[in-house]
């Protein structure tokens, strides 16, 4: 088995106060963080965040996180991943909203 869904998506905004309303006043969703450099975290169930707002962007996606059942699963993508010469680095426990499951790629 390999990706099951859609985990949290990061955005980069020039208007980080536009999003904040959009969010929670159209999208309903919650705020659970409002990170010291500005970045907005909002939530729509039980996880930590489902979209991160970073200030300073172009208005545009900067990362994309998604989820699999179990470390089998992941290890399976990561080898479909490395097979097409994409850099993997895995997440570590400190990271914000990351944890063993979690994976950095990069030389898309």
């Amino acid at each position: 088995m390999g990706i099951s869904k859609l985990g949290y998506v990061g955005v980069g905004v020039s208007d980080v106060a536009s999003w904040q309303q959009f969010a929670t006043e159209v999208l309903g969703l919650e705020i659970s963080e409002r990170a010291e450099d500005g970045t907005l975290y909002l939530r729509m169930d039980e996880h930590y965040h489902r979209l991160a707002v970073h200030p300073g962007g172009q208005d545009d996606i900067t990362h994309v996180g998604w989820e699999v059942p179990d470390a089998q699963s992941l290890d399976g993508v990561i080898e479909k991943l490395e097979d097409l010469d994409v850099n993997v680095t895995r997440g570590t426990q400190g990271q914000r909203g990351s944890n063993e499951k979690s994976v950095t790629l990069s030389g898309l």
